[in-house]
Order: structure tokens, then sequence, then C-alpha cells
């Protein structure tokens, strides 16, 4: 399941579908629609977090979103939909996880365990209707960086490495049992941008090798450990932003000394 023709979930189809032992039995686009009490309720909370983080804050991550978006491209991801059609793999889109035929799709391809790439809340409702529930890719360490955008805030934090964790998919965000943790170096380049979106590329396609040998095996699934506390991270502030910059060009520094 993804919300993105050209996300995570193109960039990785392929290595799920090359690996032994893996079947991928179908697809599911969500494109996102809301509802008016959602859009309502979406604009609160967008008003909160720009009084929390500032307008700067809220540029910056507007500025920052390609950064992200352009990691699966530079993997030579190809959108999802065109993938599943040449492979022959069902494929359906929905306007969003409430939609009547999503329930019927999911059952109807009889499989193990959902795969969530790229995509927001998920509720219950639908993360229970396979066997083992679905698990998430989320492109940072848990749980010390839940919701938190991959590699800058690492970097806040002095870091060289960054990480990827896969985990089962509970009613929270980024809160369920860690089935596997990996850490990755930083690549350091000559901007922040290129950084993130190197470092970015990276984690995807590690997290997609690591997808591939967990779902060979079930009992990592099944064995998946809960979640200590941890903490939560959200778009930077304006003078959170500058500490990344400043911080990013000290580590660079280091690493090239």
């Amino acid at each position: 399941m993804t919300c993105s023709h050209l996300g995570t979930a193109a960039a990785v189809l392929p290595t799920l579908c090359k690996a032994g032992g893996v079947e991928v039995a179908g697809i599911v686009m969500n494109r996102g629609h809301l509802t008016d009490d959602q859009r309502k309720r979406v604009r609160i909370r967008k008003f909160r977090k720009i009084l929390s983080i500032g307008i700067s804050g809220a540029l910056n991550g507007v500025r920052m979103r390609p950064w992200y978006s352009n990691a699966a491209v530079r993997l030579g991801a190809r959108r999802i939909d065109e993938q599943a059609r040449e492979l022959g793999i069902p494929y359906l889109e929905v306007d969003n996880l409430r939609a009547p035929e999503l329930k019927d799709f999911i059952v109807s391809l009889r499989c193990e365990i959902g795969l969530s790439l790229g995509n927001g809340y998920i509720p219950k409702s639908v993360f229970s209707l396979t066997p083992l529930g679905m698990i998430n890719t989320h492109h940072e360490v848990l749980p010390d960086f839940r919701g938190a955008q991959s590699v800058i805030w690492q970097i806040y934090e002095g870091s060289t490495t960054t990480g990827f964790t896969i985990h089962r998919i509970d009613s929270g965000i980024d809160t369920g049992p860690i089935i596997l943790v990996e850490r990755v170096p930083i690549r350091f380049g000559a901007s922040l941008e290129e950084t993130v979106t190197a470092t970015y590329s990276e984690l995807i396609r590690s997290s997609g090798d690591a997808l591939a040998r967990i779902l060979r095996e079930r009992s990592a699934v099944e064995s998946a450990a809960p979640q200590p506390g941890g903490r939560h991270y959200t778009t930077p502030s304006g003078l959170q932003f500058l500490r990344i910059l400043r911080n990013h060009a000290r580590l660079r520094a280091h690493e090239r000394a």
C-alpha cells in the first residue's frame, strides 16, 4: 500500500518481485482524498503546526519536500501503476482508506501480510485485514526518531549516521513493535539538499533489501519487540534549521578531513 506513484513503493517493488520466496499479491494506491470534516481537521493541525514552528519553518518544510521525493527517481524508479500493469499484479486505486472496495480487494488477495511503503496513518480497520497485520518501513531509527524526516534530525543531533526501521503497524504513528533496525552512514554532499537526497536514496535501497529478507522469514515478523518510550519530531523551525545547516557544514568538514 502506498500513496505515491513514484515513491518508496515504486523504488522497492522490483527488489520484492525478484526476491525468492516472496510474492507481491496486489498493490493499493491511496489517492488521499479527504472528506470535508477531514480537511477541516487537517487545516487546524497545519495552523497549530505553523504556530509551533513559525512561518520560516513552514517554508523550509516546503523547500525540503523535493529532497525526499526525488530520491526514488535517483534510484531509477518507474511509476508503480506502470510496473503493476507490466508485471500483471492486481492494482487498485482508491480515493481514501474508507473506500468500500478496499476491504474486498485486500481480502480477495489472500495475502499473509500487508506492506506500508510511503503512507500516513493507517487505521486498524485496514491494517488488521491480513493474518499478520501490516508492517511499515520508517526511514529513521526508532524509537528515537518517531515522525522524523530522514537525515536532517540526525544531523541536528550531531550524528554522522542515520538508519531505517521495519516495524509492525499499530494504532499509533511509528510506535509498533520493531522487527529490524539498521544504521546507515550519512552520505555528505556539497549541500544539505545533496546530502539528504543521496542518503535517503540509500535508505530506500537498503530497506528494500531488508524487507525482502524479512518477508522470507515469518518468524521475524511474529517475534517483533515492543518499542520503549521514544522521541517525536516534526518539521524543524527556522532556528532548528539553522542549527542543521551549521552542523552539516561541521560534520561534512570532519568527514572529509
